[in-house]
């Protein structure tokens, strides 16, 4: 499992918005995404606003434990045949 990006290398309150809706178009085109982001002040006021939406758009926000749950089930799926 690898992130995905980085959501803050502009830690600007709407340059973290748009870099979580990468993050999320990401999520719901491979079935999952990691991303990383600092505890700067506007990182975790955009990530609270983004989180409290993010689910009535189809994705699920889990721990990183059940990731890489999801990623393993996911990958081997893509896995070619032997």
């Amino acid at each position: 499992l690898r992130v995905s990006m980085s959501l803050d290398d502009n830690a600007s309150e709407s340059a973290v918005r748009q870099q979580l809706a990468k993050l999320e178009k990401k999520a719901l085109e491979k079935g999952y995404a990691v991303g990383v982001l600092q505890p700067y002040p506007s990182s975790l006021l955009a990530l609270q606003k983004w989180a409290r939406t993010v689910e009535n758009r189809g994705v699920k926000l889990i721990s990183l434990t059940d990731m890489l749950k999801v990623a393993k089930t996911h990958d081997h799926k893509e896995a070619p045949l032997q």
